[in-house]
């Protein structure tokens, strides 16, 4: 029989395999330009674009699907020309809705390692 912290790790893997696997499409992200509210229209996008950006400056908030590999604050401020904003990116389905802060798959997968280190050094 499987001990409880067996059960443990086994839901933490299958948890990050469901959180990684896609089911193939594209990743859908809120699209709107220059909006003092909050976005609301959806859009499937496309290739090359693999997350959804979140926009912030002077009031205004701009939400689109991007590229990760330029989320990045020097590639950012170079596209849009500004230099007081704040922005976020995120690759899951419509993450890009709210002020809230996004976390990418990078520090989702730091914090389940060390869940599973933890989890086996008890």
């Amino acid at each position: 029989m499987i001990g409880d912290k067996m059960k443990y790790i086994l839901l933490t893997v299958v948890l990050v395999l469901v959180a990684f696997c896609g089911s193939g499409d594209g990743i859908r992200c809120y699209k709107c330009s220059a909006t003092p509210g909050l976005c609301k229209e959806e859009t499937e996008c496309s290739s090359p674009f693999d997350a959804c950006l979140k926009y912030s400056f002077g009031g205004q908030s701009i939400s689109d699907c991007w590229k990760y590999s330029q989320c990045s604050r020097d590639f950012i401020s170079n596209h849009f020309k500004h230099d007081n904003f704040k922005f976020g990116c995120c690759q899951r389905n419509l993450c890009n809705k709210g002020p809230s802060t996004v976390v990418s798959k990078a520090v989702l997968s730091i914090v389940t390692m060390l869940t599973v280190v933890w989890m086996l050094c008890l």
